[in-house]
């Protein structure tokens, strides 16, 4: 199992950051979990977070009063640390390795988060060479997906693919780092957007370079550093964007591959990249993200078991670096194999375009990134309704109770749903209809007086803190619920078909948001995996 850390003790801890806290407040809270290696995010948009002699270091070149309170920290965190003598990576190496823990430097190829141009996050290299810009001399339409990707650097130019290369090597020519995470999904897009596929042959190049770069590393010094690499949800998506996936596999460019950003966690493709790699010794892990939409641990089970059963080595959390200690040693090790989840209550959904909606950079990028989805649909009154595809990989052999979930908008009073699972219809005499029940977990904070709270009271540090707590809300929302005979459900694909009737005049269609099957049982192997 690895684990993603993004980074955000330097913004939130109160200076001087020591070694101690770091090992204390990150570190040392996997212990006595089945973590295996601790990715550690350097930065991002070519600001860096380390003692680098290659890029930016946060703050190079500003007066320390124009920042704000987190960026002050960030600032005097960075370089108390060095001034101490041990800068942040070489210290987050040694602690890891005395923990136990493998530990990777992780390179966040492009970024696209909005940031005003004249911000001291706004690098350098970017405001120096607007030409390197994705969308340099391009008229765009707001919030379009071009537009999401307009500041990010474009991979085009020979500069700077040569910058990631320095950058990449540094973090293990310079470093006792185990490997190196070259981030290609934080965030997708590298090229202009008609031009990924014909260009993926530069990235290659860039890649095979750093790969030739740590193969002598290994051989002169002795070392197994190993490379991985984060991609988007499916073989077609990586080249469109430029990733020429299959043939850094077949050419072993890589030692691991992790599939997916987490957004669609139950309909990516990770079986082709699983066969893809099969007998080249290339490590295949699924991505799991807290946010988008694994807060709820039945759904975090649930897509752990869709890993697992794909064939793939093991699992990648990203945005869990915050959870409580508690939180980390009981459901990492629930999660870390396919059984140590028999029994345990599962949540498996058809994913969704709408996790991604809205304006701004990062939502465009994130879109760029993503095949098309089943959901949402349309439920029309008198015609043939969608036929989708859901995956279960529970286990078969357990006595489960199984619940069928739709999330509706413009269902009336009076309209019904004709449902069939792999051609066999499923009985609505028990169905219930509510207006309050799809819940969805939230982030809060542990009050003085002990009792939780919304997140946002914690605005001074944003979501970046440490522990994590998390509440149930309930979403306003029309929700079917429909028991379901365990029978007529298969392990693998299932296919869902839904028709809707209706006895009034109206032709509006009904939307479908969200379709999901809920395995639960009377004595859940942990009953701390049944909450949520």
């Amino acid at each position: 199992m690895l684990i993603n850390d993004d980074g955000w003790l330097m913004n939130t801890s109160e200076p001087p950051l020591t070694a101690d806290i770091l090992r204390e407040r990150m570190v040392a809270t996997y212990r006595d979990t089945p973590i295996d290696v601790l990715l550690w995010s350097i930065g991002g948009g070519q600001i860096h977070l380390y003692e680098t002699s290659v890029g930016e270091k946060f703050g190079d070149g500003w007066d320390p009063s124009v920042f704000n309170d987190s960026q002050l920290r960030q600032y005097q965190n960075i370089r108390s640390m060095i001034s101490a003598g041990e800068g942040p990576l070489a210290a987050l190496t040694r602690i890891a390795h005395e923990e136990g823990i493998r530990f990777f430097p992780s390179v966040r190829i492009n970024n696209h988060y909005d940031v005003d141009y004249d911000a001291p996050s706004f690098s350098r290299m970017r405001r120096e060479h607007p030409e390197w810009r994705i969308g340099y001399g391009q008229e765009l339409t707001p919030n379009s997906i071009e537009w999401g990707i307009r500041d990010g650097l474009n991979f085009a130019v020979p500069q700077v693919r040569e910058y990631i290369i320095s950058l990449v090597c540094e973090l293990f020519e310079d470093f006792n780092t185990d490997g190196v995470e070259m981030d290609f999904q934080r965030h997708p897009g590298m090229f202009n957007i008609d031009s990924g596929f014909s260009s993926r042959h530069l990235i290659t190049d860039m890649v095979t370079r750093i790969r030739q770069r740590m193969n002598y590393e290994n051989t002169q010094h002795q070392r197994e550093i190993k490379l991985a690499v984060r991609v988007p949800e499916t073989i077609a998506d990586c080249e469109r964007l430029g990733i020429d996936i299959t043939k850094w596999i077949d050419d072993g460019l890589i030692d691991i591959l992790i599939v997916g950003g987490g957004f669609i966690p139950f309909d990516m493709r990770i079986e082709d990249f699983v066969e893809a790699a099969q007998g080249t010794g290339i490590r295949v892990y699924g991505c799991i993200e807290s946010l988008r939409p694994a807060s709820g641990l039945k759904t975090i089970a649930g897509i752990a078991s869709r890993i697992w059963d794909s064939g793939a080595d093991g699992l990648y959390l990203f945005n869990y670096f915050g959870r409580s200690i508690d939180w980390k040693q009981r459901v990492l090790k629930r999660i870390s194999s396919p059984d140590s989840l028999i029994g345990v209550d599962k949540r498996f959904e058809i994913d969704h375009a709408d996790r991604v909606i809205g304006s701004g950079n990062i939502t465009g990028s994130f879109r760029h990134g993503l095949p098309p989805l089943q959901l949402p649909s349309t439920l029309h009154p008198g015609a043939d309704g969608p036929t989708l595809d859901i995956r279960v990989t529970d286990e078969t052999s357990c006595s489960r109770k199984v619940t069928l979930r739709l999330r509706l908008e413009r269902f009336l009073s009076n309209d019904s749903i004709d449902m069939r699972i792999n051609g066999t219809g499923v009985r609505t005499d028990s169905a219930s209809l509510t207006a309050t029940s799809w819940s969805e977990p939230i982030q809060s904070v542990i009050t003085s007086d002990g009792d939780t709270a919304p997140h946002e009271v914690d605005a001074r540090f944003n979501w970046n803190r440490w522990p994590w707590y998390y509440e149930d809300i309930a979403d306003p929302a029309t929700v079917l619920e429909v028991p379901v005979d365990e029978t007529c459900i298969s392990h693998g694909v299932n296919t869902v078909q839904l028709s809707l009737s209706r006895v009034t005049d109206s032709t509006d269609p009904v939307i479908l948001r969200d379709v999901c099957l809920l395995y639960t049982s009377p004595s859940p192997r942990d009953a701390t995996l049944s909450r949520m």
